[in-house]
């Protein structure tokens, strides 16, 4: 009796590691030739291929990168551009690669010094077309405040202030090649395939971050980039190679830079900052009443608060 049970659990395990690799994953969804009228591709010296979105005033007198954080693209900044740019800023707003329209490809590392070397070398390209080469502001929310860190420690020169929404400075990253090397890697393929990547899990998850209910269309502003076909292995990629700059490897730490957190923030707790307090020494924080994950989305008054801090080094 045990030898057969014991035989039915070894052919249920068996059937459980084989079974994810017959169930597909693609979908029909093919990376849009043009996501948005001013959308624009970049390719680094490493091949990876970069969407970005550019925006200029008549005048210039600034210029501002935008980076989202975790599954997250251009989109969610789409309430922050007008006004940066009717203020004088020339913007960009960046996918990174494994979100947004950027690359898919397998084999990339996700990590922040990998993601800052490709984002400065698109600023370069940037600024050429400009011919100016005066320093940016970078402006990075959750994880992506990890990447301007990372930036910030390879070219500080080039950074006038820097803007953190609710970072995720404090976590080191995730790196699991282990388990997502595995059927359990598959699984979770399969997972986010079906269920994860749906309208309604994406409301879910938004409403969460939002600390308010999400609606439809923000939802499927978020969704849409998710569901291009090869999206679901170039994120176990990200999830296998990402690698964080905390806070306590920051360089350059006396740059302006101005904090600001949701106080309902159940993502990345406001407790960060006590982490950041520390360290950071030309700091200015901002922390918005009942707000989430993501003020710069949900709350009117970020605007206000992220050209207050600007114009303290660019209106003189």
């Amino acid at each position: 009796m045990l030898r057969k049970i014991t035989r039915f659990f070894l052919g249920l395990l068996l059937v459980l590691m084989i079974l994810p690799y017959f169930i597909p994953i693609s979908t029909s969804n093919e990376l849009p030739d043009l996501p948005y009228p001013n959308s624009r591709f970049f390719s680094s010296s490493d091949n990876v291929k970069i969407h970005y979105r550019v925006v200029a005033p008549e005048t210039i007198k600034g210029k501002v990168l935008l980076v989202h954080g975790l599954a997250a693209s251009t989109f969610s900044y789409r309430n922050n551009v007008d006004a940066l740019v009717d203020d004088g800023y020339l913007v960009v707003a960046i996918d990174l690669p494994a979100f947004g329209y950027s690359d898919r490809r397998r084999g990339l590392k996700h990590t922040q010094v990998n993601r800052a070397k490709w984002l400065w070398e698109l600023l370069d390209v940037v600024d050429e077309s400009l011919s100016e080469d005066g320093p940016w502001t970078l402006v990075g929310h959750s994880m992506g405040a990890s990447t301007i860190l990372a930036m910030s420690n390879q070219e500080d020169r080039r950074v006038k202030t820097m803007v953190m929404i609710d970072g995720a400075v404090t976590q080191e990253g995730m790196n699991l090649p282990f388990l997502l090397d595995s059927p359990i890697g598959r699984w979770m393929e399969v997972y986010l395939r079906y269920f994860a990547l749906q309208p309604d899990s994406i409301q879910t998850l938004l409403s969460s971050a939002y600390a308010r209910e999400a609606s439809q269309e923000e939802a499927q502003g978020y969704l849409e980039p998710l569901q291009v076909n090869k999206s679901i292995p170039a994120l176990l990629d990200f999830v296998k190679t990402a690698e964080n700059i905390q806070i306590q490897q920051w360089k350059y730490p006396d740059t302006p830079l101005l904090v600001v957190w949701g106080e309902d923030d159940s993502w990345v707790p406001p407790s960060s900052l006590d982490v950041i307090r520390p360290i950071a020494t030309n700091l200015s924080v901002h922390v918005f009443e009942n707000q989430g994950h993501c003020p710069h989305e949900t709350d009117p008054g970020f605007n206000d608060v992220l050209l207050g801090f600007l114009a303290q080094y660019y209106d003189n």
